[in-house]
């Protein structure tokens, strides 16, 4: 029986944190969305390769950028670049008869 582990890429993702709302201009936006709770406000943007999550709560600002590339759209108020993990990983057993395995089926 043979153990082979099988990981997906996380295509190259990146977790930009700006504590500061970013511009609208710097981003193809596919789709937004605006909540609005009794503690905080997000705006939430569907961008090409990501997304953009800007939380408001009183005078504190804090936006999440994930995107694909991993250069930053601006590097005023950014607190964090971060690479992002795989998106998950799993170990596949020879257990068939003939010593196949579908592991694309997992």
């Amino acid at each position: 029986m043979s153990n082979r582990t099988k990981q997906r890429r996380s295509g190259g993702l990146t977790l930009l944190l700006y504590q500061r709302t970013l511009h609208p201009e710097l981003f193809k936006i596919l789709g937004a969305e605006k909540v609005v709770r009794r503690a905080y406000e997000a705006d939430i943007w569907l961008i090409d390769g990501g997304h953009v999550i800007t939380f408001t709560a009183g005078k504190n600002t804090l936006a999440e950028v994930i995107v694909t590339n991993s250069e930053p759209f601006t590097d005023r108020g950014l607190l964090q670049s971060i690479p992002c993990r795989p998106l998950w990983q799993h170990q596949v057993h020879d257990q068939h008869p003939g010593g196949t395995a579908n592991s694309d089926s997992v």
